[in-house]
């Protein structure tokens, strides 16, 4: 609803409710004036119409039905249509009627008169200048029809007083301008205060749409903090249970750290056995070499001696084949010859011992030979084994230098994870202290919340804000 739709409503029930207080205001002024014109007609009307002798007049039925008769209808709309227009206009011209029946009871007396006044200003309550112009038309029209026709029932005159009837029109008239004023002006302030009722219920149904929406929000906001709270709960557990694994990890980093420096060690300490092997290995190959060479060395003195031991053996069997023809020579010579034989028998005996010593010598030698030849082949072995060994005893080393780099790089990697472990012990034992402040100013603000969400009902219940 716009404003001015809710101004003009608000201006409408302030006129329903005007015409009802003033309808039920009126209600019991008819009823005073009815009783006023019966006690008129009992206790002035036969004194003022038939000297001092009082009795029943006739004005006192008059009284009693024609101002039953003006006082019957506006009180059944007052009671039955307060709102309707014509219960308003109704009660104007019974007003004007009864005090004409007044007036006429009283013998026209000029204070009587005043009742007109009087009535007019009430009327003005209504706010309505149709009602003033209603009840000024129905008194002139009284005025005049009675001042000329029944001047004693108007001015208490036996002569016509026409001219008395439009003197008191004009200052009915005169009072109408200013009632009508004092309505124009009471009705721009009726807008005047329908506008700003309009505005303050308008800033009333805003306050209560804010109102709401804070009650609204109160409630999401205890209810999200109250959930809060219990995360905050579930993250503050969450977190020490990470701060002991953090501070367990890093305990298991550090025995992780020193395994690996002592790794590094060994693999230091293994690349200074592999260097002490590698030149222990070299030493060998050296030796083996040295005796390589003296094998052969000895294997050319070897050959060396079975050349001689063949020359030996040669000279022998020569010395052998002298000796057989110097025995067949001396045996030719007979007893000449027999010393001769003797040593010839003796140099054949000892060249016959030369050649068996020479084959044991080559036998020897030949055997040496083999062995020197086992001995070369066991060399070769041993130096192809030592070679073996130094190209394994490199490898060792390559591989132990890899290890020990990858070691040491292990161990700054490690140690750089022990100061991330460190700084995240450290940032997590801090989260948990933010968290478990977090997890307290939620149920702070939960019991905040709740607070507003109370207060803001309370307001709302007390304004009568929907």
């Amino acid at each position: 609803m716009d404003s001015q739709s809710s101004q003009q409503k608000i201006l409408e029930g302030m006129s329903a409710e005007n015409y009802k207080v003033n309808n039920s205001r009126f209600a019991v002024v008819i009823i005073l004036q009815w009783i006023l014109c019966i006690l008129a007609a009992l206790f002035v009307s036969p004194k003022a119409w038939a000297g001092t002798v009082s009795s029943v007049h006739f004005h006192l039925y008059a009284a009693v039905l024609l101002g039953g008769i003006f006082s019957a209808f506006p009180l059944y709309l007052i009671r039955y249509h307060a709102g309707a227009v014509l219960t308003r206009y109704t009660v104007a011209v019974a007003e004007m009627l009864l005090i004409g029946l007044l007036i006429h009871l009283m013998q026209g007396r000029i204070e009587a008169h005043f009742q007109y006044f009087a009535i007019l200003a009430v009327l003005a309550f209504y706010k309505d200048w149709n009602v003033i112009v209603t009840a000024t038309a129905v008194a002139a029209v009284d005025h005049l029809f009675r001042g000329a026709f029944f001047p004693q029932s108007m001015f208490g005159l036996s002569d016509a007083a026409v001219g008395r009837a439009l003197e008191h029109a004009a200052w009915v008239i005169f009072e109408d301008v200013f009632l009508l004023l004092s309505i124009r002006a009471s009705l721009d302030m009726d807008v005047k205060v329908a506008k700003a009722q309009a505005v303050s219920e308008e800033s009333l149904a805003r306050l209560g749409e804010a109102l709401n929406a804070v009650i609204v929000s109160s409630s999401r906001v205890s209810e999200t903090a109250t959930q809060l709270s219990r995360n905050n709960e579930g993250l503050f557990s969450s977190t020490e249970t990470q701060a002991r694994s953090v501070e367990k990890t890093a305990q298991e980093l550090k025995t992780i750290e020193v395994s690996v420096q002592q790794t590094e060690e060994h693999a230091r300490s293994v690349n200074s056995f592999a260097d002490e092997a590698e030149a222990k290995v070299r030493m060998g190959v050296e030796s083996v070499n040295e005796v390589s060479v003296a094998m052969r060395a000895i294997e050319s003195s070897s050959e060396k001696i079975g050349q001689i031991v063949g020359l030996i053996n040669t000279i022998a069997s020569q010395t052998n084949l002298l000796a057989l023809n110097a025995t067949i020579e001396a045996a030719r010579a007979g007893e000449q010859g027999r010393g001769f034989a003797v040593v010839a028998l003796e140099v054949r005996e000892l060249a016959k011992r030369s050649s068996m010593a020479s084959g044991d010598i080559a036998k020897v030698i030949q055997e040496l030979a083999r062995d020197v030849d086992q001995g070369r082949a066991l060399v070769a072995k041993a130096d192809a084994s030592l070679l073996e060994i130094n190209q394994s005893v490199q490898k060792v080393r390559e591989v132990v230098v890899e290890i020990s780099e990858a070691s040491r790089q292990q161990l700054l990697g490690v140690e750089d994870i022990s100061a991330s472990m460190r700084l995240l012990d450290e940032n997590t034992q801090k989260n948990a202290t933010l968290v478990e402040g977090q997890s307290l100013m939620g149920a702070e603000l939960a019991t905040q919340a709740a607070a507003l969400h109370e207060l803001s009902e309370k307001f709302r219940r007390s304004s009568n804000l929907n």
